[in-house]
C-alpha cells in the first residue's frame, strides 16, 4: 500500500475515536524486556478503564530512545486493538523523576556557585576600600609628621584594623575559592550524570496513544510492545578450577549496556542473539540477471566470505527495518549478495562450507540465534556504565594437562578439555580463569555447543621450563640437490619436587611445493601414539609427546627430547617459509592522500613524501616533536576489504636513537566503528617488519570501553589506515611499505 493511502487509512481509524473521551495518561507496569544485539523489546502491561465502546488509552512516561515504528499493543478477549500511535509534548520540566532531581541538584548549585561569586565580589571591594583607607592613613600620618603633631596611636590603631582586615579577607577569598572549584566540580559531575540519564529533548513528554475498541464494560489489560535504543549485552565468563580436580565451574555472565533512558525494575528478562523482527514478510526474490565478461583474476575464497556477511547484514536490516524505504533497500542490497555468492561459485570460487566451516569462527554469524530466559526477577537501571547479570553456573568435566611449545615459548602452561554438557550454546566472549580461587588469566572462549569440547587455559606453571635448541646441523649435495640435515632438542626443567606430566608440541616444515623433500629421521623418545589427534597433527607435520619430567637434580640438565629430520631441494634454490605478501593500497583504494591526524596529534608533526621509484611503494616520512602528549597519528582515508589476510606488516624506520612505540588503528563499516591496536615496540633504525595481527582480540574500540580487548569488525569495508607514533623523543621516522600476509 503506497504511504498515502496508509496515511488516510491510519486518520479514518482515528477519526472514529475523535469524539471518545481520552483516559488520563498512566504509564503502566514494564512486565518482560528482551535485550537483543543492539535493542531491547519492552513490553507494558497498561491498564484500560471500565466501559464498553471505542477509547483512547495513553500511555506515559516512554523513553527518549523509543523507536517510533515499533509501538504495537496486544489486547485481550473483549479488546480490539485498531491503531497505536506515538505522540510528543513539550513540558515545562523533566518528566523522569531521577532527572528532575538531577535538575535540582544543578539548580541548588548554580545558586550556591552565584552566591560564592558575590561573596567573592563583596570581598574585593572590602580589600579596595582598605587599600583606598590605608593610603589615606599614610598621606594623614605624612602630613601630621611634618606639622609635628603625629598621633602614633592612632596612626597604630588604624595601621592594625587595616592588616588585620587584609588578612581576614586574604582567608575569606582563598576560603571562596576553594568553595568555588568544589560547586565547579560538583556541577560538571551533575551534569555528567544528568547526560548519562537523559538522551534528546529532555523536556519532551512521549507517550503512545492506543485506539482500541471494548465490548465488555469490565476493566481490562493491554500489552503494549515497543523498541528501545541504546541497550546491548555480550557474554563473559569465569572459569574456576581447583588443583587436582576433576570438574570446573564455568559462570556464564552477561555483560549490559543499559542506556534506553528508562529504569526497568523487577522484570522478566530474556537475553537474545537474534534480530528484532518488525517484518511480516520475506524480502522477496527479484529476477536474477547474467551476462558475460572479460576473464579476470581467479575469485579468491575470502570473496565468498565477504558476499554470505553482506547478505547476512542485508537479512538483519530487513528483519529490523523500521519503514517500507529501509526494507526496500534491505531487500535489494540481500538480492544482490545473494547474486554476487552465485557469480563466484559460477568462476570457481570455493563454497562457503569449505572457507569457513560452520564451527569456524570466521564464518559470518556461525552462532546459532540463542535465547536465554533468566530465572526470576531482575533490575536495570538506565546508566552509562555497564551491568552484569548471571545466565548460568554449570559444572563442565575437565581433563587437565600442561602444554609446552618451546620452538615459541619457554613457558609451560595449563590447559583443560573442557566438554558442555548443559543445553546452553555458549556464545564466543571474554573469559577470566581462576585457579584455587587466584586470578590465572584472560582469554577468549570460542562458540560451543552443546556436547561440544573446547580448551581453555588457566595460565603459567611456574616451575616448569621448557627450551627448543638446535643441536645440529649437516648440510651436502647429492647429484643436483642439495640435502639439510637438522637435530634439534628439546629440554624440559622441572622444578618441583615430584614428577609432572607435560604435553610438548613441535614441527617440522610441510613442503609447499613438490620440489621439496621433508622427512623425519628419528624422534628420541618416540612421539605419542594417538591415532585421534594424529588425524590433526599429522598433515600438518607437528609432533607430540606426552611425557612425565621429573625434578631437575643437582646438574639440572633437565629431561631431553631430540628429533631430527631432513630437507632434500634443488641447490640452486634456498629455503623461505612461505607467505603471501600484497601491498596495501593494491587492496585499498584511496580516497585522501595522507594527512596528520590533527585531533589526536597534540605535538607539533609534519609530512613529507618522496615520489615512488619505479616499483617501489611511497616513502612517507613522519617528523614528530615530542610534547607533554607524546602521541602523534598520520591518517588516510580508504576503501576496500582486507578479509582474509592476518597481518599487516609495517616496513619502517626510526631515525631516532632511542625507541618508540607504533599502533595501527582502523575504522570500518559505514559507521566508522575504530578499533586500535596495543602498541608495538620500534628500536632505533631498520625495522623491516612490524606485524598487526589482524584477527587478534588485542584491539581497543568504544565497544570495549578502550580496552585491549576487542576485535576487528568488518575488515570487508575498511574506510580508514591510521598509524600512531609513541615517541619517546624528537623524532623521524620513514614509513617503507605497508603490506598484507595470509
Amino acid at each position: 500500500m503506497h504511504w498515502r493511502a496508509r496515511a488516510c487509512a491510519a486518520m479514518a481509524v482515528m477519526g472514529a475515536w475523535a469524539c471518545a473521551a481520552e483516559a488520563p495518561g498512566a504509564p503502566g507496569r514494564i512486565e518482560a524486556v528482551t535485550i537483543c544485539r543492539d535493542q531491547a523489546a519492552v513490553t507494558r502491561v497498561v491498564p484500560v478503564p471500565a466501559g464498553a465502546g471505542p477509547m483512547e488509552v495513553v500511555v506515559s512516561d516512554l523513553p527518549a530512545r523509543t523507536v517510533p515504528e515499533s509501538l504495537h499493543a496486544d489486547g485481550v478477549a473483549g479488546v480490539q486493538i485498531r491503531a497505536v500511535r506515538l505522540r510528543a509534548r513539550p513540558v515545562a520540566e523533566e518528566p523522569r523523576e531521577e532527572v528532575r532531581k538531577l535538575d535540582e541538584q544543578l539548580a541548588a548549585a548554580e545558586r550556591t556557585l552565584r552566591q560564592i561569586h558575590q561573596d567573592q565580589e563583596v570581598a574585593r571591594k572590602k580589600q579596595g576600600f582598605l587599600e583606598t583607607l590605608g593610603g589615606f592613613g599614610a598621606s594623614t600620618a605624612k602630613g601630621d609628621l611634618e606639622k609635628g603633631a603625629l598621633k602614633t596611636d592612632e596612626l597604630t590603631k588604624l595601621a592594625r584594623f587595616v592588616f588585620d582586615q587584609q588578612e581576614a579577607l586574604g582567608k575569606r577569598l582563598l576560603e571562596l575559592a576553594e568553595q568555588q572549584a568544589k560547586a565547579e566540580g560538583e556541577m560538571a559531575l551533575l551534569r555528567r550524570r544528568r547526560e548519562a540519564l537523559a538522551t534528546g529533548d529532555s523536556r519532551t513528554a512521549r507517550e503512545a496513544v492506543v485506539f482500541l475498541e471494548k465490548q465488555q464494560p469490565d476493566k481490562a489489560e493491554i500489552r503494549l510492545g515497543y523498541l528501545v535504543e541504546g541497550v546491548a549485552w555480550k557474554p563473559s565468563y569465569n572459569l574456576r578450577a581447583s588443583e587436582g580436580q576433576p570438574e570446573v565451574e564455568l559462570e556464564y555472565n552477561a555483560t549490559i549496556q543499559q542506556t534506553s533512558g528508562e529504569d526497568w525494575r523487577s522484570v522478566a528478562l530474556v537475553l537474545s542473539t537474534a534480530t528484532p523482527t518488525l517484518a511480516a514478510g520475506p524480502p522477496g526474490l527479484a529476477p536474477f540477471q547474467v551476462t558475460l565478461d572479460t576473464a579476470g583474476e581467479a575469485a579468491a575464497p575470502h570473496q565468498t566470505v565477504k558476499a554470505e556477511r553482506d547478505r547476512q547484514a542485508a537479512e538483519d536490516q530487513f528483519r529490523a527495518a523500521p519503514n517500507a524505504e529501509v526494507r526496500d533497500e534491505a531487500a535489494a542490497a540481500a538480492n544482490t549478495a545473494a547474486a554476487q555468492l552465485h557469480v563466484l561459485y559460477f568462476q570457481g570460487a570455493p563454497r562457503l562450507e569449505e572457507v569457513a566451516p560452520v564451527d569456524s569462527g570466521e564464518r559470518p554469524h556461525a552462532a546459532p540465534a540463542v535465547t536465554h530466559p533468566l530465572p526470576g526477577r531482575h533490575s536495570l537501571d538506565s546508566r552509562s556504565d555497564s551491568q552484569t547479570v548471571r545466565i548460568a553456573s554449570l559444572k563442565l568435566p575437565a581433563d587437565f594437562h600442561r602444554l609446552a611449545e618451546p620452538s615459541l615459548t619457554r613457558s609451560v602452561y595449563r590447559q583443560a578439555r573442557l566438554t558442555n554438557r548443559s543445553d546452553a550454546v555458549l556464545l564466543p566472549g571474554a573469559l577470566s580463569a581462576y585457579l584455587d580461587d587466584k586470578f590465572a588469566g584472560a582469554g577468549t572462549l570460542p562458540l560451543v555447543r552443546p556436547g561440544q569440547s573446547f580448551t581453555a587455559g588457566f595460565g603459567v606453571d611456574a616451575r616448569l621450563v621448557a627450551q627448543q635448541l638446535l643441536a645440529d646441523r649437516q648440510e651436502s649435495t647429492v647429484g643436483g640437490n642439495k640435502e639439510l640435515v637438522l637435530t634439534y632438542q628439546i629440554v624440559l626443567e622441572n622444578f618441583a619436587d615430584q614428577p609432572l606430566p607435560v604435553r610438548v608440541l613441535d614441527r617440522i616444515p610441510v613442503p609447499a611445493a613438490d620440489k621439496v623433500l621433508v622427512s623425519l629421521l628419528d624422534c628420541q623418545p618416540a612421539p605419542t601414539d594417538d591415532p585421534a589427534a594424529d588425524k590433526a597433527l599429522k598433515p600438518r607435520n607437528i609432533l607430540r609427546w606426552d611425557v612425565q619430567v621429573p625434578p631437575a637434580g643437582a646438574d639440572h640438565k633437565g629431561f631431553l627430547i631430540q628429533y631430527r629430520f631432513r630437507i632434500v631441494f634443488d641447490k640452486s634454490l634456498r629455503i623461505s617459509a612461505t607467505r603471501t605478501i600484497t601491498p596495501l593500497f593494491a587492496l585499498l583504494r584511496a580516497v585522501e592522500p595522507w594527512n596528520v591526524e590533527l585531533g589526536w596529534s597534540k605535538d607539533e608533526t609534519k609530512l613529507s613524501f618522496e615520489p615512488p621509484k619505479p616499483g617501489q611503494p611511497e616513502l612517507i616520512t613522519v617528523a614528530v616533536a615530542r610534547g607533554r602528549e607524546g602521541k602523534n597519528a598520520i591518517a588516510r582515508r580508504v576503501e576496500g576489504d582486507i578479509a582474509g589476510h592476518r597481518w599487516l606488516v609495517v616496513d619502517l624506520e626510526n631515525k631516532c636513537a632511542s625507541g618508540a612505540r607504533l599502533a595501527l588503528g582502523l575504522s570500518t563499516s559505514k559507521d566508522w566503528k575504530y578499533f586500535e591496536s596495543t602498541p608495538v615496540y620500534v628500536r632505533p633504525g631498520e625495522n623491516p617488519n612490524v606485524v598487526f595481527d589482524l584477527t587478534a582480540p588485542n584491539y581497543k574500540s568504544k565497544e570495549s570501553n578502550w580496552e585491549y580487548a576487542a576485535r576487528i569488525e568488518r575488515l570487508d569495508d575498511v574506510r580508514s589506515v591510521i598509524l600512531v607514533f609513541y615517541p619517546s623523543a624528537d623524532a623521524t621516522f620513514v614509513v617503507r611499505d605497508l603490506k598484507l600476509a595470509r
